[in-house]
């Protein structure tokens, strides 16, 4: 007795080539292994990393607002360093009105103690018309009733402080005016000049 398959003789599955790789001969343990390579980043890896970079953005954060606070140090000391320079410039120009207003009293020309110490000493019969001070050269201009009252005057004065000596009379002349009662008098005018010597 022949028997006679009519079904056909069944085959194996094969799988098919992708890329030129017969997928039938890549081991199982191949495809486990490069499933867990392709799945595995994205169930632990990319989680473990974002962790990652959030600690990283935060540090950033942190970063960020520390220079930020730096850069308004600075600017403050900037400001400060500013402030401190304008400061020493007023100092510098309180030192130079210090020193002038030093060389205006090292320098000091108020006259009143000498016209004081002139006033003190004119004779009775001596009087005065002008005093004209220019640097240190004084002139004076006046009159007396007698010639010897103006020596007195010029050799007080002369004697004092203020002139050392240095007071002449370059101009003197006597002239005839009318007194009372009618009666001629003699005046005596005089022009003193010297250089003053100090003021106090």
């Amino acid at each position: 007795m022949i028997r006679v398959n009519l079904l056909g003789k069944k085959t194996k599955f094969k799988l098919p080539k992708v890329l030129g790789i017969e997928l039938a001969n890549v081991s199982m343990i191949g495809w486990i292994v490069a499933l867990v390579i392709f799945f595995v980043p994205e169930m632990f890896v990319v989680p473990f990393f974002e962790g990652e970079v959030v600690v990283i953005q935060t540090e950033l954060g942190k970063v960020a607002g520390e220079a930020n606070q730096l850069k308004d140090e600075i600017r403050r000391e900037r400001q400060t360093q500013d402030e401190i320079e304008k400061f020493e410039q007023r100092i510098e120009l309180l030192k130079k009105r210090g020193e002038q207003a030093q060389e205006v009293i090292n320098r000091r020309t108020n006259p009143m103690n000498l016209l004081l110490h002139i006033a003190r000493n004119i004779p009775d019969d001596l009087w005065i018309d002008s005093i004209i001070i220019q640097n240190k050269d004084i002139e004076i201009k006046g009159g007396a009733a007698q010639y010897a009252s103006i020596g007195s005057f010029k050799d007080g004065a002369n004697a004092s402080i203020y002139f050392n000596q240095s007071l002449t009379l370059p101009d003197f002349s006597t002239k005839e005016v009318m007194g009372i009662g009618n009666k001629s008098v003699r005046e005596e005018i005089f022009t003193i000049k010297g250089t003053i010597n100090r003021y106090e």
